[in-house]
């Protein structure tokens, strides 16, 4: 930990589980097979806190259904989207288009 704080990391997030009995696996004659979970569970942990920082840093919100007709970022992300499925639509029509042509040429 003393070598991550010479390099000056604003924050070190540590995934860690505390265990309340401490039995060896010899002792109840099985191998806890949830070991293989472990890398995968904290791989999830760890992205979900990247996820949450970019949110962050991009300063986005959450808008609730209720608020949704009052507020000015949800409009604008709206009109947004309307524009983007119009633009999708017209450039879908155009291949439509370019592909009808090339088979009437054949």
């Amino acid at each position: 930990m003393k070598a991550l704080n010479n390099q000056k990391f604003l924050a070190v997030f540590i995934v860690y589980a505390q265990t309340k009995t401490c039995v060896k696996c010899t002792e109840r004659h099985t191998i806890p097979s949830s070991n293989a979970w472990v890398p995968a569970t904290a791989g999830l942990i760890a992205g979900g806190e990247v996820v949450k920082d970019l949110v962050n840093i991009a300063q986005t919100m959450r808008i609730r259904p209720e608020d949704e007709a009052n507020s000015e970022p949800a409009r604008i992300a709206h009109e947004r989207a309307t524009k983007m499925l119009e633009e999708h639509k017209r450039i879908k029509a155009e291949k439509a288009a370019m592909n009808k042509m090339k088979c009437t040429e054949i």
